[in-house]
C-alpha cells in the first residue's frame, strides 16, 4: 500500500515499483534456476498506490494492514527553501508545523495498534553548512510508544544522535535524516 497527495507522485511511485518488481522477478528466476527458492516471491506481489491526503488515511487503510508491516516513506519535508530564503526563523516555523503532522501520524499508528517497522526520512536543514535538525521527531516517536533502532552498527562510529543516515545533495538546503523506527 502506498499513498501520496500528488497524483503525479502516485504515478511515479507506480512506475518505480513496477520497474523494481520486473527486475526482481528476473533475479528470482535466476535464483530458482541455480539455487532453489528465493526468500520472497515477487510474481504475485499485490501493490496498491493511491492518491490520498495522509490526514484521511484511516478511511482507507484496513486494520490487518497494520500488523507485521513495514512502512517505508520519505516523510513530508516541509516547504521548499532555497539558499536565498532559508533562515533559522523559517526553519523554526517548519519544525512547529511538521511536529503537528508527525504527532498526528504516530498517535494514529499507536491508536491503530501498528505492529511493525518504519524506515522514514525526516528533514534537516543546512545554512552555510551548519545543520539544524528536526529533533522534535525523536520525542514524538518515543512519546507515541515507538523506538528508534540504529540503522547501522555502533562500531561504525557515525556521529548522528540516533545512529541514523543523513542524505543531502551539496546544492540543497534541505536534507533527509533516515530513521528506523519500531513498535515497542
Amino acid at each position: 500500500y502506498g499513498s501520496d497527495i500528488s497524483a503525479r507522485m502516485v504515478e511515479a511511485s507506480k512506475t518505480s515499483i513496477d520497474n523494481f518488481i520486473k527486475e526482481e522477478i528476473v533475479w528470482q528466476d535466476r535464483i530458482r534456476k541455480v539455487w532453489g527458492t528465493p526468500a520472497k516471491d515477487f510474481r504475485n506481489l499485490d501493490v496498491w498506490v493511491f492518491e490520498q491526503d495522509a490526514e484521511n488515511i484511516d478511511k482507507i487503510v484496513h486494520p490487518e494492514c497494520l500488523n507485521n508491516t513495514i512502512i517505508v516513506s520519505e516523510g513530508y519535508l516541509g516547504d521548499i527553501m532555497s539558499s536565498r530564503d532559508i533562515s533559522l526563523d523559517r526553519i523554526k516555523g517548519e519544525r512547529k508545523k511538521l511536529s503537528k503532522i508527525y504527532e498526528w501520524f504516530f498517535l494514529w499508528l499507536k491508536k491503530k495498534k501498528f505492529r511493525g517497522n518504519i524506515v522514514m526520512s525526516f528533514p534537516f536543514w543546512s545554512i552555510n553548512e551548519e545543520f539544524t535538525y528536526f529533533s522534535e521527531i525523536y520525542e514524538i516517536i518515543e512519546k507515541s510508544g515507538f523506538m528508534i533502532i540504529p540503522l547501522l552498527p555502533s562500531h561504525m562510529k557515525l556521529n548522528t544522535m540516533k545512529w541514523s543516515l543523513l542524505y543531502r545533495r551539496s546544492s540543497q538546503t534541505v536534507g533527509r535524516e533516515i530513521l528506523k523506527i519500531s513498535s515497542v
